[in-house]
């Protein structure tokens, strides 16, 4: 088991799913009087988490 912690990924592969999933919680908080129908919303939240996971990205290379 140490190995595999010393061997830890970046952290950014790491991180990006549960970013991912905050990001579509936080459209779902925001949508929610519509019942988290907005679809161009939660595409915009995905795009917006995408485009920041790529800027840290090019900052940690």
């Amino acid at each position: 088991m140490r190995k595999e912690k010393s061997r830890s990924p970046p952290k950014l592969s790491n991180g990006r799913l549960p970013l991912i999933l905050a990001c579509l919680l936080t459209t779902c908080k925001n949508t929610d009087s519509q019942g988290c129908v907005s679809i161009q919303f939660t595409l915009y939240y995905l795009w917006g988490c995408w485009y920041f996971l790529n800027r840290q990205n090019k900052k940690q290379n």
